[in-house]
């Protein structure tokens, strides 16, 4: 069956009243109380093309991530840092965080801090790219759930596109040294700007910005 407009009333009426509550949580609610043998389609983050399955609960994705790396669910909310046990908690927060579930909800499967979720889901998506065995272990777990393989593919891939281009050590080099020049220029009030031009090798326009306060982005932009 589809959500009636009515139902999606309701439900969003149900939210209103408990903000502390997931939305996912409450039309999950909404739906064991009205399951059929029918699956129940909801429409994801609001876009009326992509319509997707309820969502796995979180203990479901954990018991897949711990079959694919063999290990037990005691074992994912233990101390234990041993390699293959970080590497399956990477992997659960990550695919908990394709799934839309908040940092805190997956976090408390797994008996760790929510902060944890940020880097180890940012951890996964880099070994995702760069170990072709680290990618197959994910996308066998993305397998389990093959009613949501293209959804799940597609939010990684607008990760992906999503990162930000690291700045590089001989850009950052620069940046630093441009600093340094803006510092001594500023301090160096004894100094003519002819003589600072022949020091630093910056026009005597550059000279004057900084003097003034502008930053080396500014001038640049000039």
């Amino acid at each position: 069956m589809k959500l009636s407009f009515s139902e999606i009333t309701s439900i969003i009426q149900v939210a209103r009243d408990n903000p502390k509550v997931e939305a996912m949580d409450i039309i999950e609610s909404f739906i064991d109380r009205h399951r059929t043998n029918e699956d129940v389609i909801v429409t994801n983050q609001g876009k009326p093309d992509e319509h997707v399955s309820v969502r796995p609960p979180l203990h479901r994705i954990m018991q897949v991530v711990c079959s694919v790396h063999c290990i037990t669910d005691s074992l994912m909310m233990s101390k234990n840092r041993q390699r293959e046990i970080v590497r399956a908690r990477q992997q659960y927060c990550f695919i908990g965080v394709l799934f839309n579930y908040t940092q805190e909800s997956i976090s408390d499967e797994i008996n760790k801090d929510h902060t944890n979720v940020l880097h180890h889901k940012n951890k996964a998506l880099t070994f995702y790219q760069l170990e072709l065995d680290y990618k197959a272990e994910i996308d066998s777990i993305i397998s389990e759930f093959s009613e949501y393989g293209e959804l799940l593919n597609s939010r990684i891939t607008n990760m992906i596109n999503n990162i930000k281009p690291k700045q590089s050590a001989r850009n950052k080099h620069k940046t630093n040294m441009n600093h340094f020049k803006a510092r001594v220029i500023r301090k160096c009030t004894d100094l003519t700007k002819k003589e600072l031009t022949e020091l630093f090798n910056v026009s005597a326009t550059s000279i004057h910005n900084i003097r003034k306060g502008i930053s080396w982005k500014q001038i640049n932009e000039k």
